[in-house]
């Protein structure tokens, strides 16, 4: 009974609301309504002979003059609200300059879990990091899930040497330069277990080292995702005298934010590019490593920041007769390796790599951008040869781009170097030559240009 009650209560309201409306539009349109039903009547009477034609234009005069002050009432109602609509824009803009769009404290967080956006990726993970310990150690386990499954992390930290945890240490609140390089080693060691975790896999783990602390921290997944949703992201601000625990963070998706999404990858791609690096191109043997190194070398003009080390094939009607090595500032190539009768065997010149890995490694250490063809089976026959490459994959400061065996089994070394956390590794074939190129181009003049601004000396400066 409470019901039917209820519902007969609210149909009452209804018919009342439909009462009240239908009475404030005929008081709204009054002037109107007059001027037509006068009209009608008036209309109706003429065809009926029952009004005095003299009459009608007084009373179309006066319809007029009715119509005249509907009218004047209309544009006066106009004029108020568009003066209403005026005054709540000005109120509105007065609102924009005191409040932030949006609100920088909803915007802003801090502490985020970058774990389940981890666990999002698709295809790749960017990261930007400090040191990169915290991000390997709490998320050892979703990082070893994305290399296992064929996925790329790459990742740029700032170098482990003293004048870069100087730095930091001075923008951080609570760590001095030796915690920073400890967290720099840790890197390192939670690298290392990634790698022999994930076995072959490990050449989607590429790490680089920057020479200079980043402005922003940041974990990017997928950015070439066909869905833009999929294309998420972490920013955290450096800041300076911050800890970690007080550092404003955000998270944004490419669907919602692109600008702002395409800035952040946009600034992981060019720091992983200047970042000191090793990119290894791997193929067999005649798929044109030589012929692409000479290529990229006279395209970038052999600027002083760059060592080279070429091992073309010495050859007579296609057939290999032995091979030669030239080096920068060296002259003519001097041959290191002539065929024996057997097929497919040399005699290699044992005195000749010593003394080319000693200007590699003078290169290493005066900051040049290392271009070297190649880590095979004859250079490595050399222990000071193979010692060098050893060390310059280890040394977070040497930057090298060097063409490698393909066939893992003629060392022990190539696999080594090919699943380093700090190797690039591109498979060269016959398909993909002018792509691996570009790619090429790409990272030496990026790295030459690191070269070129940090480490050439000023002038009037000694080296």
């Amino acid at each position: 009974m409470d019901l039917v009650s209820r519902q007969a209560t609210l149909e009452k309201k209804v018919v009342y609301r439909t009462i009240l409306a239908t009475l404030s539009w005929f008081a709204l349109n009054v002037e109107v309504l007059v001027v037509i039903i006068v009209a009608a009547t008036c209309a109706v009477l003429h065809l009926l002979h029952r009004i005095d034609e003299h009459l009608l234009p007084a009373v179309t005069l006066a319809m007029l003059a009715l119509l005249g002050f509907s009218i004047l009432h209309d544009r006066h109602g106009r004029g108020a609200l568009q003066k209403s609509a005026r005054d709540l824009t000005a109120v509105v803009s007065a609102l924009n300059e005191k409040v932030d769009r949006p609100l920088a404290e909803s915007f802003f967080t801090r502490e985020t879990d970058e774990k389940s956006l981890l666990a999002s990726a698709d295809q790749e993970v960017w990261a930007v990091q400090e040191t990169g310990a915290l991000l390997t150690e709490r998320y050892k386990n979703e990082l070893i899930a994305l290399l296992e499954s064929g996925r790329k992390v790459r990742m740029v930290v700032t170098s482990p040497n003293e004048a870069t945890a100087r730095l930091l240490s001075l923008r951080n609140a609570n760590l001095e330069p030796g915690d920073l390089l400890h967290r720099a080693k840790l890197l390192a060691a939670h690298a290392k277990d990634i790698v022999n975790r994930v076995g072959a896999n490990a050449e989607h783990l590429e790490i680089r080292y920057l020479p200079y602390p980043v402005d922003a921290t940041s974990v990017l997944v997928d950015p070439q995702h066909r869905l833009l949703a999929r294309r998420r992201a972490v920013v955290r601000q450096a800041g300076f005298r911050v800890t970690y625990s007080q550092k404003l963070d955000f998270t944004l998706s490419a669907a919602g934010s692109p600008m702002v999404f395409a800035h952040y990858i946009d600034e992981a791609r060019r720091a992983f590019a200047h970042a000191a690096k090793v990119v290894l191109v791997a193929g067999p043997p005649r798929s044109g490593k030589t012929r692409l190194f000479e290529s990229i070398l006279s395209q970038v003009g052999y600027p002083p920041e760059l060592f080279y080390a070429i091992s073309p094939a010495l050859a007579d009607r296609n057939k290999r007769l032995g091979f030669a090595v030239k080096v920068t500032g060296g002259g003519a190539p001097v041959t290191f390796a002539t065929r024996t009768e057997q097929e497919h065997q040399y005699k290699c010149d044992e005195a000749i790599w010593p003394n080319v890995t000693a200007q590699l490694q003078d290169a290493a250490a005066n900051h040049k951008v290392i271009v070297l063809d190649e880590v095979g089976q004859m250079q490595l026959a050399c222990p000071d040869f193979t010692n060098f490459v050893r060390a310059a994959i280890d040394d977070t400061n040497v930057t090298m781009i060097a063409a490698i065996a393909d066939d893992d089994s003629k060392h022990e070394i190539l696999a080594w170097a090919k699943r380093h956390p700090r190797t690039t590794v591109l498979h060269l074939d016959g398909s993909n030559l002018s792509e691996i190129e570009a790619i090429l181009l790409q990272e030496l003049n990026a790295s030459l240009r690191v070269a070129r601004d940090l480490y050439r000396p000023l002038p009037g400066e000694m080296r």
